[in-house]
């Protein structure tokens, strides 16, 4: 039953994961990509699974969220810092919300990643906080190798998702690991 519910996790988000597509599909995919990496690594339980995927995709959300709403306060402020006779106030009260909104971020990501962090075993929190540090190069890399020329007409190599660099736990935390 177990096999059946990752075969059937992995299989619908390796359909969804194509990093060339751009706007909000290409961020969904990459997140696709992102959470089939993270459950590699992380081998959770079904019951683990359960509870770490809606609150890690709330997670995903407020992130975005908040980097979208961030994005937005920096191009108003980006006329306001060219302008030579720019309203001090102005710029003051738009740094002000995106300190409070910022600060609000904070505080529910923290309580968000307590939640996630009580599903996890230490071992399996220690393989998540690096996973989140080696994503963004992992991603990098991966974007690099798509965009290298191919050699030879019609040629391909045998690139794939599994031979990219992913964290590693010293020992795995079940024994019946499937991949």
């Amino acid at each position: 039953m177990k096999f059946r519910f990752w075969q059937l996790l992995v299989l619908l988000m390796l359909l969804g994961v194509q990093l060339h597509a751009a706007g909000p599909e290409g961020r969904d995919r990459v997140q696709d990509f992102k959470m089939w990496k993270l459950m590699q690594v992380l081998n959770l339980s079904q019951d683990q699974s359960g509870k770490f995927i809606p609150i890690f995709s709330d997670l995903e959300r407020l992130s975005q969220g908040f980097i979208e709403s961030k994005q937005n306060y920096l191009r108003k402020l980006d006329p306001m810092v060219e302008a030579k006779n720019t309203d001090q106030g102005a710029v003051e009260r738009l740094l002000n919300d995106l300190d409070r909104e910022e600060t609000e971020f904070l505080k529910r990501r923290r309580d968000l990643e307590s939640g996630m962090f009580k599903v996890l075993t230490p071992l399996q929190r220690a393989a998540y906080v690096k996973f989140e540090a080696d994503f963004p190069k992992m991603l990098r890399e991966l974007l690099r190798e798509q965009n290298e020329p191919r050699s030879g007409e019609g040629a391909r190599d045998e690139r794939s998702f599994d031979k990219m660099e992913r964290p590693r736990m010293e020992r795995p935390i079940n024994r019946n690991r499937w991949d």
